[in-house]
């Protein structure tokens, strides 16, 4: 039998096995994976060595899930983590820890923390129109503090 992680458990309960959620827990386990393997990361837009190198050790419910998302690993967390290594989970922990710190009610930072999450859990990529905002709109909070 399979190993019984949260997806395992999702689909047995459900008998509903969901591609998308899937290619997130196959990307998370590659971060995972390579941040013990290689702590300092694989380097800026590197993440699809990290993918051929530990894509045999995860186990799949569907074997295409292994084809999708080769260089983008679908979620800007397991890309970071991947990419930068020790240094990409020191930056999410300081991104985490400055929006914690900074408590305003202000409506731009309300919604530059629902972008950072959006952009954390499903971004593909750093170059696309979501990630740019979050990054412009974090620099005009960093300036205004």
């Amino acid at each position: 039998k399979k190993n019984s992680g949260v997806y395992e458990v999702y689909v047995e309960s459900y008998n509903n096995p969901n591609f998308s959620i899937e290619v997130l827990i196959k990307s998370l386990n590659v971060a995972r994976i390579s941040l013990f393997d290689k702590p300092i990361g694989y380097g800026f837009n590197n993440y699809n060595f990290a993918h051929k190198k530990y894509i045999k050790q995860i186990t799949l419910e569907n074997i295409h899930i292994g084809k999708v998302n080769i260089f983008d690993g679908a979620s800007n967390f397991s890309k970071i983590i991947t990419e930068f290594g020790i240094l990409g989970v020191f930056f999410l922990l300081y991104l985490g820890y400055f929006f914690i710190k900074n408590k305003k009610d202000d409506p731009i930072n309300i919604f530059v923390i629902s972008v950072l999450v959006l952009q954390l859990i499903r971004g593909v990529g750093y170059f696309n129109g979501g990630f740019m905002l979050f990054m412009i709109l974090s620099y005009y909070l960093l300036k205004k503090t």
